[in-house]
């Protein structure tokens, strides 16, 4: 059998080496040392060159016996062919193996409209986008397009908005400024949850109804189809922002301006009511809401045991303020489906505890008033002079106070 060369010996068994190691320094690996790397350097039975090393500022490690050996700028591959090949000449076919131990580091100050601003540190190679990502991103009011990097000593404007952007490379105690746009405002005013002055973004327009929404909403007696809008420059326009059927007011999509001031008026209690009067015990004006129904007031209004059910009637305005009567007595007997309720509506319980005038209802007063002239009383015949000595049953004409 022929014998193998000694060469041969030696580069088998370095190869088996380097492979029980993990093979690091076979590995392809495209992350270039530099500066502050702490690097794990094995050489096969000596002790003295094995151990971690870090870069120092000149991109060098310091090797007993050889001194500085420059690494920077080479993979971790190449960095072991460079020390094996520096050993080689104070040891014979040595066995090398380089592995990163901890990467370099830099710490990055980033202040401005940053979520959590201050100061980061990054493993190198890092980016700018990296460093802010770091620092919690942007906020809502960050200008991305004039971020001031301070590099070096260098000063250099950068835009971060388009999605590729960011890709320079950062260095240990650089600065990144992100500045905050220029804010618009406008004043929310009158019957909303929250009035004040809220920011506008002029990259992203405000509509109406967002700065509604803003605002906490409306106030429950807000007029919304009444609303005012003024502009800076003292023009003003009445604007509708009732919501109708699909969620958004006639007027929503108007987009606000910096400087507009949106006034919602309030009605006041009377305009936005319904009354009940007559055999209840609790009578006069209830607050009006969408939506309410006869029932819904009635309970509110514990009609009397006297009170007549069957003959309630409700008054409602209609053109030039004349009233229409709306016989109720079937709804609230349950034979008809209950009544949704208007603001302004007037309802009507019949009924006098037994032994009173009947025409001391209140009832016949309201419809004294409505009609502009006395209706017929329930307690005086048709035809017979009124009682003007203080103890007839004549109705008022005149309707009682609200």
């Amino acid at each position: 059998m022929p014998k193998m060369p000694l060469v041969a010996v030696w580069t088998t068994i370095a190869a088996v080496m380097l492979l029980a190691a993990g093979g690091t320094a076979l590995a392809a690996e495209p992350r270039a040392l530099g500066p502050g790397d702490v690097v794990a350097i094995t050489t096969g039975g000596e002790p003295d060159l094995t151990g971690e090393f870090t870069l120092g500022e000149d991109g060098t490690v310091t090797l007993p016996i050889l001194g500085p050996i420059e690494l920077a700028g080479q993979t971790l591959n190449e960095a072991a062919e460079t020390l094996k090949n520096a050993i080689a000449t104070i040891r014979r076919n040595p066995v090398v193996t380089v592995k990163l131990a901890r990467p370099r580091t830099a710490t990055v100050s980033v202040v401005g409209a940053i979520r959590q601003p201050g100061q980061v540190t990054l493993p190198l190679p890092a980016t700018v986008i990296e460093a802010i990502a770091a620092a919690g991103g942007f906020d809502e009011r960050a200008d991305r397009s004039q971020v001031t990097w301070v590099h070096e000593g260098e000063a250099r404007t950068l835009d971060l908005i388009p999605p590729v952007a960011g890709s320079e490379e950062i260095a240990d105690r650089d600065v990144l400024i992100v500045p905050t746009r220029a804010m618009g405002v406008v004043t929310m005013a009158g019957a909303v949850a929250k009035e004040g002055i809220y920011p506008l973004d002029p990259a992203q327009p405000m509509r109406l109804s967002q700065a509604l929404l803003t605002a906490g909403g409306a106030a429950p007696l807000a007029m919304l189809d009444q609303a005012v809008l003024t502009h800076a420059d003292g023009t003003k326009q009445t604007v509708n922002l009732q919501l109708g059927p699909d969620g958004m007011g006639p007027d929503g999509d108007i987009v606000i301006r910096d400087g507009d001031i949106l006034y919602v008026p309030e009605r006041s209690r009377r305009e936005n009511a319904v009354y009940v009067f007559g055999a209840a015990v609790v009578q006069g004006l209830f607050d009006f809401r969408e939506g309410m129904t006869l029932l819904e007031v009635l309970s509110a209004a514990q009609p009397q045991p006297y009170a007549k059910l069957g003959e309630i009637a409700i008054y409602r305005k209609g053109a030039n303020n004349k009233a229409s009567r709306i016989a109720a007595g079937d709804a609230v007997r349950g034979k008809r489906p209950d009544i949704p309720l208007l603001r302004d509506d007037l309802v009507i319980l019949p009924g006098s505890p037994p032994g009173a005038p009947k025409c001391l209802d209140d009832w016949c007063r309201f419809l004294a008033y409505l009609s502009r002239d006395s209706p017929p009383c329930p307690g005086r015949r048709r035809g017979r002079p009124r009682d003007r000595g203080g103890g007839g049953r004549s109705c008022p004409t005149a309707a009682p106070p609200l």
